[in-house]
């Protein structure tokens, strides 16, 4: 039996342990360094990044089964943008001419479709001016000045509706995909 000092036996735990260490980084980087030698994953070339070599397999769902089927069910509602009666401004395409070639300037409409495109008006700054006001006491001669509010930091700053219509704007992108 071999006997060894604690210390050299610990000394001996923490060498294994930075050895295993030390492997399983050498293996990381033969495998960083095939891919290399092979040059091509979906980053680098026009594969598909299922045939990248270090892609994981996570490709199922997070999400849990309801016990539906897929699609619509049956008893809901549906939700669709709705026509407006009074649109603000009305644009009529008029037909000049047929396809065969004849006049259609002096014949009456029989009828007509009709389409809308809802879009937002387009966002003016406003200019609002604070003022932070000055009186002297009468009592100590002491001058005081009014607080401005929270957010109103310097000579000029833009105001929280900034950020308002910014997350409107990323709202209204995402719908518009």
């Amino acid at each position: 039996m071999i006997h060894i000092r604690r210390s050299e036996y610990e000394r001996l735990l923490s060498q294994e342990a930075k050895l295993i260490k030390i492997e399983e980084l050498v293996q990381q980087l033969r495998e960083e360094m095939a891919l290399l030698k092979n040059g091509r994953n979906s980053k680098t070339s026009s594969t598909a990044p299922s045939q990248d070599i270090n892609r994981s397999n996570n490709a199922h769902s997070l999400r849990e089964r309801s016990g539906k089927k897929t699609g619509g069910q049956l008893c809901h509602q549906g939700h669709t943008l709705s026509m407006s009666e009074t649109p603000d401004q009305i644009i009529k395409h008029i037909p000049t001419r047929c396809t065969c070639g004849c006049s259609l300037e002096e014949v009456p409409v029989t009828g007509q479709t009709r389409r809308q495109v809802v879009d937002i008006p387009a966002i003016k700054p406003e200019y609002i001016e604070h003022r932070s006001q000055q009186k002297v006491c009468p009592d100590c001669g002491r001058l005081n000045t009014g607080n401005y509010p929270e957010g109103v930091n310097a000579p000029i700053s833009i105001w929280l509706k900034c950020k308002e219509y910014s997350q409107l704007y990323v709202g209204i992108s995402v719908f518009a995909l």
